[in-house]
């Protein structure tokens, strides 16, 4: 009896490890043909993103932060070289209103616009004067300033490589400017910043402070990002921004920002954005651009990343904007309300991803490899869009979200055969796109900035699918 008893376990066992054995085997080819009909999504959505976050000084150490040390009354109006102020008409003493500096005059000493925010009251004026030669320093502002290059002189030849610019090249390993917590107002225009060897120093930082571009040129190489600002408010008008690194080109923590006219390029990421509570964002006729950078097996990953910090952004207005040669073109991530109108993005194997917004969508031309729009959570309007080059879905969309598709025309990779049913009167071969809607490289006027849209007409009569051999 015992021997039967244990007979029959034995054979329960091995009948069990039978089917325990049939549906390991099994799992990978459901799992498979599972990947095949639906992608990866989680892998899209969570590229490697490399950030490196500057740690801020310490301002109030004595001695103060830095290299020329003092950060209270050091900053009232008190100048290295009386003589060199008395030479050039200054008082000797006290605060002066505006301030011209020359870096290539070698008598102004090896600090010259250190020297002039030394001198320079609160929301003065220093111009810099371009000779030809960079202005080698590294910069500490502290109160509000506003620091200008001069114009050249009409009387140089026009064009070329040789015309003088204002410009500043601070030492390698060090930032181009450093902007202090709770400083009011700090204002660039008309100079070209140039950070060839800037090591894990960002080009330009602040924190806490009011900052605004005008007419200014970044040139970045280095380990973090050519513009970092944590709190306050940026406002950057027709400015370009060149940044080769692995972090991304410009990132804005718990800020409000305006961008109008700028054109970035960058090898990683282009905008890294996160809003502060009741804080907003506004793109207008911005290019950003993804290049190749310094190691070639690295690829720029996300075009545009707007995500909230804490509190609930106010809102989000991105339009006229280009996004082109990011893996990711617009990345919105975690609460607000955004409206995208009028935008070009390209080359991209994942257009728009939407996760946990109140998205609209407008307008626009989505060119991707993979899929145009993905909506994960929260709430789209999608319409009037032209969406192609895809192989997957021209819109795709998690059972959590909540989206209104309607009046946008799409240009399948292949044929329009598996869209019938549900764009029967909107798909279209991919060479029937209009010219206006595709992105041609890097080709762009100087005077243009991101992308106006094409006329939208909606289609006049149903078309069969495309047939392709025989079904």
């Amino acid at each position: 009896m015992m021997k039967l008893i244990v007979a029959a376990a034995a054979l329960t066992a091995s009948v069990g490890l039978a089917l325990v054995a049939g549906q390991t085997t099994a799992m990978p080819a459901a799992a498979g043909t599972d990947a095949e009909i639906r992608p990866d999504f989680g892998a899209l959505i969570r590229p490697p993103v490399r950030h490196w976050h500057p740690r801020e000084p310490v301002w109030n150490a004595e001695p103060a932060y830095g290299w020329r040390g003092g950060y209270g009354d050091r900053f009232r109006g008190v100048w290295i070289d009386p003589g060199w102020r008395e030479s050039h008409g200054y008082p000797l003493q006290g605060p002066v209103r505006t301030i011209t500096v020359d870096c290539g005059d070698p008598a102004e000493g090896p600090t010259p616009i250190g020297n002039a925010l030394d001198a320079v009251e609160d929301g003065g004026t220093v111009y810099i004067r371009p000779s030809g030669r960079a202005c080698t320093e590294s910069l500490v502002i502290t109160r509000p300033v506003t620091i200008i290059g001069e114009p050249v002189s009409a009387f140089l030849p026009p064009g070329g490589d040789n015309r003088p610019t204002a410009t500043i090249a601070p030492p390698p390993g060090l930032p181009c400017i450093r902007i202090g917590p709770g400083v009011p107002a700090v204002e660039l225009r008309d100079l070209t910043f140039v950070a060839g060897q800037a090591g894990s120093s960002p080009c330009i930082e602040g924190w806490d402070s009011r900052l605004a571009l005008t007419h200014t040129h970044i040139e970045y190489v280095g380990d973090a990002s050519a513009l970092f600002l944590s709190g306050g408010q940026l406002i950057a008008h027709e400015s370009e921004i060149h940044a080769r690194s692995y972090d991304p080109a410009v990132v804005i923590e718990n800020a409000t920002a305006e961008l109008r006219r700028v054109h970035i390029d960058s090898a990683s990421t282009g905008l890294d954005i996160s809003l502060a509570d009741g804080a907003a964002l506004a793109l207008d006729h911005v290019d950003v651009m993804g290049v190749a950078g310094a190691d070639p097996s690295a690829s720029p990953d996300i075009g545009i990343m707007v995500h909230r910090s804490r509190g609930q952004p106010a809102r989000i207005d991105v339009r006229n904007t280009r996004v082109s040669g990011f893996t990711t073109g617009v990345w919105f991530q975690r609460g607000g309300a955004v409206n995208v109108t009028q935008t070009m993005i390209g080359r991209a194997r994942v257009g728009v991803l939407s996760e946990g917004v109140d998205l609209t969508l407008a307008d626009s031309s989505i060119e991707a490899r993979r899929t145009g729009i993905y909506v994960t959570s929260g709430h789209a309007e999608i319409t009037r869009n032209r969406i192609f080059g895809f192989t997957d879905q021209p819109i795709d969309s998690e059972p959590s979200a909540v989206i209104s598709v309607h009046e946008n025309w799409i240009y399948p990779a292949d044929d329009c055969h598996r869209f019938f049913d549900r764009y029967s009167r909107w798909c279209r071969s991919a060479r029937d796109l209009p010219e206006i809607f595709r992105d041609h490289g890097d080709r762009r006027d100087e005077d243009h900035w991101g992308w106006e849209g094409g006329a939208f007409e909606p289609p006049s009569e149903l078309r069969p699918p495309e047939h392709h051999g025989w079904w």
